[in-house]
């Protein structure tokens, strides 16, 4: 994954640094859909962006598709590849009732 392709709105960048909150780490781990995400062959990519933008929706490119063995890394901003740390929220963890 590309951090600096990652779509963020302009209203999420606004009310994360409102309550002094990381908009990438939102984008990245938060428990909310905000976007689709779909896989594409790369020679199919530019054929449905441009079908997408005459809809006016906008398609971006967050990165590739690699082997499982390779992991999932996300490339940082200032161009270093990381592994991207598992987090978020599990749906399927049976949780204990509030008291």
């Amino acid at each position: 994954l590309e951090l600096g392709a990652i779509p963020i709105a302009k209203s999420t960048r606004k009310a994360a640094e409102w309550i002094q909150s990381d908009p990438i780490a939102w984008a990245v781990y938060g428990g909310e859909d905000y976007e689709l995400l779909v896989t594409l062959p790369p020679k199919r990519f530019l054929k449905a962006r441009s079908a997408l933008r005459r809809l006016g929706t906008e398609f971006t490119a967050i990165g590739v598709v690699s082997p499982a063995k390779e992991g999932v890394r996300l490339r940082n901003l200032a161009g270093e590849w990381n592994d991207l740390e598992p987090r978020g929220w599990n749906h399927f963890v049976r949780r204990r009732k509030p008291r």
